[in-house]
């Protein structure tokens, strides 16, 4: 976690992908509070890019893991602002969009 802040400090954008903290055919078991927890240490506003990498023919679709990922980040308590950073913001601008 300590590497991951440091590498956001320098401007590197962190892809938090949902299929490592929801169940699926490559990972069929997997621990949601760790990837929440280090969502939560390195804070969303520190270039935090949250994604599903779902779509796969192994994998769900990608909208029902988008729900499933922001209704997961809603249980851990991160707030709607949290959420839209790291599902709009962050992204927009990793990608030089403006916001």
């Amino acid at each position: 976690v300590e590497e991951m802040k440091e590498m956001a400090k320098l401007g590197i954008y962190l892809d938090m992908q949902a299929n490592h903290c929801l169940p699926n055919m490559m990972h069929p078991t997997v621990n949601p509070n760790a990837m929440m927890d280090i969502m939560r240490a390195v804070g969303p506003e520190n270039n935090i890019v949250a994604t599903t990498d779902f779509g796969q023919p192994t994998c769900e679709s990608p909208i029902p893991a988008w729900r499933h990922f922001i209704r997961l980040m809603i249980h851990f308590g991160f707030t709607e602002d949290e959420i839209r950073m790291m599902v709009h913001t962050n992204p927009a601008r990793w990608l030089g969009l403006e916001v």
